[in-house]
């Protein structure tokens, strides 16, 4: 997020406050990056998960062929999804099924 910051010369310089953003924010200034870094490594790995999570929504629970109409809608049914994927994680924790909790589709003996 950008924050006010003012100028240390006010007197001297024409702007009084200007708004500058946190030198971390890459999309602004078009950095990259350095590959095999751990910073990139852990930006890798979260974005690996964030498509993990999304493959098995759209898979499992029908967000890639839904059938509303309106914004609302979908979101609502967006975020039913992720609830329900996220109750189901939290019951095989609280069983104790650590093992299970990523495993989201049902077996069939």
């Amino acid at each position: 997020r950008a924050k006010k910051a003012t100028c240390p010369l006010p007197e001297k310089c024409p702007l009084k406050a200007i708004w500058v953003r946190p030198i971390h924010d890459y999309r602004r200034f078009g950095y990259r990056v350095a590959r095999k870094t751990e910073e990139w490594v852990n930006l890798y790995n979260h974005r690996t998960a964030i498509e993990r999570v999304n493959s098995r929504l759209k898979c499992e629970r029908r967000l890639d062929s839904h059938c509303f109409r309106g914004l609302d809608k979908v979101r609502f049914h967006c975020s039913l999804a992720v609830l329900s994927l996220l109750a189901g994680a939290l019951v095989k924790a609280m069983r104790g099924e650590l093992e299970e909790v990523r495993v989201c589709a049902r077996r069939i003996a």
